[in-house]
């Protein structure tokens, strides 16, 4: 591989230095290498407003090391940039000099607004295209950036000067969490966000996402406690504040799973949050998997055309699986529609990740034909999909684990859930389609009272395989403790 098809950025944030390479393929970016330095730069400076001598030499050897990574890409492919502490620590040109040289290439300066730009760009192209507006926050260690816009146009951005390090520095210095500094906190973060409530204004009812490494271990958090699969609500940054309260500062017992790196700036990183979620009025935000290194890299491109990475990604795993597309397709078209009658409620959210089941249900037979289901779910669990939110690959891999054979028995299935009616949206789908041939779709509908799908006889009689299956499948949803009839006339 050329060093002329990688791309690299680093990202020298406030709380972290962040290195990604990646290259691009067939439009869409893969990415090959990503190591973080946690240096907390924010933390680092002296009364006079310069780093001390020791955060200085954290810095520059962590750059050091970010050089060796950069040795095989071409210079004209690196972008740098520092955020909040980097602007502070900038004042002193030795010092940016110095970390010029330990890392082999020139550092720019960005502003706060500009770091908000490159987050919702990141943000918005790592997810699903959607029209509506939508709000990007990215909580750093010194700053919070905000931007809001439609598709990848932003109309407003804005930068606060208060962060996870900063906080947690100014109103925790000793690792003591008490009610006291806790409020004392909360009211510093909201009076300097108080402006955002008039920038972002519509912010309630935009589709609310959020970045960088507080909110992802919160989201994380969230999950290990079963509080939640993906979106974070009010409540639950304050049931975790108060967690952290009653544990008097044992980080371990209040965030299960939590990653210790985190929690010398959790608390700060919490009460931020929670500012900002009061400030415009937040109900609820979930997690993009995008942030600046993606809107870094896709400065570097140029900034081509919207694409839906989700989409892409899925269908790259099935090309190198070298699955039939064709016979994916054809089920998620079946699948999408089964669902419609099953489950009307269904979210998008479902909807996206039964579709993504549909076109990758061969996975597993692409590998072995043992267990092919599990071998499918797991391979889901683990194959990082750009686009694809952790969450949604997991309901994803549980579908695809549920796509054939015995349902589970002990829990049995929770008939009202819609995440059941898309397995059977599927299940019943692939029954449909075991010719490989694009049948005629039959006139089917559903009665939600009696758990009833109706099928025309006539429909079924040069069907006897099929027919037989659904027989079969009726058994199956009893012995699980659902009722479901399919009914012929």
């Amino acid at each position: 591989m050329s060093p002329t098809d990688l791309l690299a950025v680093v990202d020298l944030g406030s709380n972290s230095f962040r290195l990604e390479i990646a290259r691009l393929e067939e439009n869409r970016l893969l990415s090959l290498l990503y190591r973080k330095e946690t240096v907390r730069l924010a933390g680092g400076f002296a009364p006079d407003g310069t780093l001390t001598p020791d955060m200085e030499s954290r810095a520059l050897a962590a750059l050091t090391r970010f050089r060796e990574c950069l040795l095989g890409v071409a210079p004209e492919n690196v972008l740098v940039v520092g955020t909040h502490a980097m602007r502070r620590a900038s004042q002193n040109t030795a010092f940016l000099r110095a970390a010029e040289r330990a890392l082999g290439a020139p550092i720019e300066i960005i502003s706060g607004e500009r770091e908000a730009s490159f987050a919702f760009s990141g943000a918005v192209r790592s997810l699903p295209y959607s029209a509506e507006e939508r709000l990007v926050v990215d909580i750093g260690g010194g700053s919070t950036e905000m931007a809001s816009g439609h598709g990848t146009t932003i109309g407003r951005s804005a930068s606060y000067p208060v962060g996870c390090v900063s906080a947690s520095i100014g109103f925790f210095p000793d690792g003591r969490i008490t009610p006291d500094r806790q409020e004392a906190a909360l009211a510093h973060a909201l009076t300097v966000l108080a402006d955002a409530a008039k920038t972002f204004p519509g912010a309630s009812s935009s589709e609310a996402y959020m970045t960088a490494g507080t909110f992802r271990a919160v989201v994380e958090t969230c999950r290990n406690l079963g509080w939640t699969k993906d979106e974070v609500r009010l409540e639950h940054i304050e049931e975790l504040i108060a967690r952290l309260l009653r544990s008097k500062g044992r980080f371990a017992q209040a965030f299960p799973g939590m990653r210790a790196d985190r929690y010398e700036v959790i608390a700060g990183g919490l009460t931020v949050l929670q500012a900002v979620y009061r400030t415009l009025g937040l109900s609820e935000a979930r997690l993009s998997q995008g942030g600046v290194r993606v809107g870094l890299l896709y400065e570097l491109l140029g900034n081509p055309p919207y694409r839906d990475e989700r989409e892409d990604s899925v269908r790259d795993l099935a090309r190198r699986l070298s699955l039939d597309i064709h016979q994916g397709e054809r089920a998620a078209f079946w699948a999408k529609h089964l669902l419609s009658l099953l489950a009307p409620e269904a979210s998008e959210s479902l909807r996206q990740n039964l579709r993504a089941a549909a076109l990758l249900h061969e996975a597993g037979q692409a590998i072995t034909g043992h267990n092919a289901p599990r071998i499918a779910a797991q391979l889901m669990r683990n194959w990082t999909l750009a686009g694809v939110a952790r969450a949604d690959r997991f309901e994803t891999a549980n579908l695809l684990q549920w796509q054939e054979g015995p349902l589970p028995e002990d829990p049995s299935p929770d008939e009202d859930d819609p995440f059941w009616r898309a397995v059977l949206a599927l299940r019943l789908a692939l029954v449909f389609l075991q010719a490989r041939i694009e049948p005629s779709f039959p006139d089917m509908r559903y009665d939600e009272s009696s758990d009833t799908l109706t099928l025309p006889a006539t429909w079924l009689q040069g069907r006897p395989l099929t027919n037989q299956c659904l027989y079969e499948e009726e058994e199956r949803w009893k012995d699980a403790g659902l009722s479901l009839r399919i009914c012929r006339e």
